[in-house]
């Protein structure tokens, strides 16, 4: 009898310093969602954990994670885990979308950068109108105006009825946002008198 018990306690001791060493050979790794990734499948090692957020005890040296959400978006992350201490991985699905979706945004606006030209031109010349005229003009319809580049000029009207006057003309280049100005292309012409107009440079 005596045997037995003292069979039976050997292996009690041996089990228990097992398992004692197999505790001090874990790590505890916590595994934190965002929003968008609560409730996300949590795979250690290929081993289904739980869902996301959550603590587990997992062994010491190289591990891999993946957590899966409802949208069958991935997040892996290889780790390198030490007996008896603790990490923490934060796990956010949302950062890239939303990194790309300003990327694309960002891409879309400065495309939206166009290049225009400006017309304005007074008969009979009248001298005292200059560059800073048509720039305000432009301006006051068109937002974010930028590279305004404009010359004025006096010279003869190329027009049959009208060859004994001078006329005053001023051409400008410049460009402007689409998108910041809520508008598709660049357009507006001076319909009472054709004075005064500008549109996209489609050249």
């Amino acid at each position: 009898m005596k045997n037995i018990v003292s069979v039976l306690f050997s292996w009690a001791c041996l089990f228990g310093i097992s398992d004692a060493l197999a505790a001090s050979d874990m790590a505890t790794l916590r595994i934190s969602c965002d929003e968008e990734g609560e409730s996300a499948e949590v795979f250690i090692n290929g081993k289904f954990k739980g869902e996301c957020s959550l603590d587990v005890q997992v062994p010491s040296g190289t591990i891999q994670v993946k957590v899966v959400d409802g949208q069958k978006r991935v997040f892996e992350k290889t780790l390198r885990m030490v007996a008896g201490t603790s990490k923490r991985v934060d796990v956010e699905f949302g950062v890239a979308e939303r990194a790309a979706a300003e990327e694309a945004e960002q891409a879309a606006y400065l495309a939206a950068w166009k290049k225009a030209t400006a017309r304005w031109w007074q008969m009979p010349a009248d001298s005292s109108y200059s560059c800073s005229d048509l720039e305000e003009r432009v301006s006051a319809q068109i937002r974010g105006v930028r590279e305004f580049s404009c010359n004025c000029e006096v010279g003869p009207v190329n027009h049959p009825a009208w060859r004994h006057y001078d006329q005053t003309e001023c051409n400008a280049t410049f460009e402007a946002n689409l998108i910041e100005n809520n508008v598709t292309s660049f357009y507006h012409t001076d319909k009472v008198s054709n004075q005064y107009s500008y549109e996209t440079d489609n050249n």
